[in-house]
């Protein structure tokens, strides 16, 4: 998101309601934006994720990560 400061603001839109964006940025924190402040909007073409994550990890690791990201969408985050 670009805000209308100037500003620039990073994440996953967890939630949307009543002109309120809450977006939840890369070290899981959630922060709430007024629609009325944003400037502009925009989707990385790529993922956050960084690339060959995987890799670096075992079986049982990744199995951990992917279980972790799943119970953060389960609670809405």
């Amino acid at each position: 998101f670009r805000m209308k400061d100037g500003s620039m603001r990073l994440g996953f839109v967890t939630a949307e309601a009543d002109g309120v964006i809450t977006l939840r940025d890369l070290a899981g924190v959630a922060s709430r934006l007024r629609r009325e402040d944003v400037a502009e909007q925009a989707t990385l073409p790529q993922s956050l994720m960084p690339a060959g994550l995987a890799s670096g990890l075992t079986l049982d690791e990744f199995t951990a990560l992917v279980e972790y990201l799943a119970s953060l969408r389960a609670k809405g985050g």
